[in-house]
């Protein structure tokens, strides 16, 4: 997407913790003879990481916005997990203190990346994201072409032919 911040998905900070984390849930379930909850638990956990790195190979900021909430959304259904865990004591309450605390921040730093990418000067219409013939591009803007609806009579994309 090269948004100014990461090239790929693994460049993302939240995608390390994201990925940090899953192996820690796995590590923890390791023993675990409940294979339903075993099995969700690392759903989530995985579908955190997976969530961050479709959004952002989706290439657009509105695309990345939404799966950004799909993996704040997992996130808190792992964090949620580790309370059912910790009474069923499938891990310690050590163990499921520090995770919840570390996926909360994680979703955190999700939570803030969605609303940076929801609020960002990028989505106006002067935005590298903008196309020649997207609502984004401008009468002016170097995307408008002799040919698109931009150009106007006095512009200097005019042509003789334009209305």
């Amino acid at each position: 997407m090269g948004m100014g911040f990461a090239e790929r998905f693994e460049d993302l900070k939240i995608w390390q913790e994201a990925r940090a984390l899953a192996n820690e849930i796995y590590r923890a379930m390791n023993s675990s003879r409940d294979f339903g909850f075993k099995d969700q638990i690392q759903r989530a956990a995985v579908s955190v990481m997976n969530n961050i790195a479709e959004g952002f190979e989706r290439r657009t900021q509105k695309d990345f916005a939404h799966f950004l909430d799909l993996s704040k959304g997992s996130a808190g259904e792992v964090r949620s997990m580790l309370y059912l865990g910790e009474d069923q004591k499938y891990v310690s309450p050590e163990t499921a203190s520090a995770l919840r605390s570390r996926y909360l921040s994680l979703s955190t730093s999700i939570g803030a990346l969605a609303s940076r990418l929801r609020n960002s000067p990028l989505a106006t219409r002067h935005s590298p994201l903008a196309t020649r013939h997207s609502p984004l591009a401008t009468r002016h803007s170097p995307l408008a072409t002799r040919h698109s609806p931009l150009a106007t009579r006095h512009s200097p994309l005019a042509t003789r032919h334009s209305p």
